[in-house]
C-alpha cells in the first residue's frame, strides 16, 4: 500500500470562508509557477460533472481533475492528473475542520484507482514539495497582503 501525502495549514477565517477562498478564489492563489502554463488560469467548474481545469488561450482547456466530493465547508475531494501518466491518477481531499477562531486545512493526496503503483513513491516526494509550496500560498492569501503591498 502507498502512503498518502498529508499536509495541514492553519487559515485565521471559519471553515466556510476558507472552502470558498479554496474554490471559488483558486485562480487568485494558485501559484504561477505551479500550473502548465503562467499564464494559465485554473478554476472549479460547477455542473452535473464538476472538475477542476486550467485554461489557456493557446492550449484551451485542461483538466486537472474531477470532482469527488464537494461538501462546503467540510470537504472538498478531487481526482488529480497532472504528475500521472495518461489513464491513472491520484486523489485529493481537503477538509475544513473548525480550530479556535480558524480552520485547519487538511489535505491528503494518496494513490488513485487506477494509481501509479509503484511510480507512486518517486512522484510523491514531487507532490509532497508542491504541497507545501501550494498551501503556502493559500495561507497567504488569506491573510491578505502585507501592509507594504497594500500601499498605493
Amino acid at each position: 500500500m502507498n502512503v498518502p501525502i498529508r499536509h495541514s495549514v492553519r487559515v485565521s477565517c471559519p471553515p466556510e470562508h476558507a472552502f470558498r477562498a479554496f474554490t471559488g478564489e483558486v485562480d487568485r492563489w494558485w501559484p504561477k509557477s505551479h500550473r502548465g502554463r503562467p499564464d494559465a488560469t485554473i478554476a472549479f467548474e460547477s455542473g452535473s460533472s464538476p472538475r477542476l481545469v486550467e485554461t489557456h488561450p493557446e492550449t484551451g482547456v485542461r483538466e486537472l481533475g474531477r470532482v469527488l466530493c464537494w461538501q462546503p465547508g467540510e470537504l472538498l475531494s478531487y481526482t488529480w492528473q497532472p504528475g500521472a501518466p495518461a489513464g491513472l491518477t491520484t486523489v485529493v481531499e481537503v477538509r475544513f475542520v473548525a480550530d479556535g477562531a480558524g480552520t485547519r486545512v487538511d489535505v491528503t493526496h494518496r494513490d488513485g484507482d487506477p494509481g501509479l503503483g509503484s511510480d507512486w513513491d518517486t512522484r510523491a516526494h514531487r507532490f509532497a514539495a508542491s504541497w507545501t509550496v501550494v498551501l503556502g500560498a493559500f495561507q497567504d492569501h488569506i491573510a491578505g497582503p502585507s501592509p507594504a503591498e497594500a500601499t498605493p
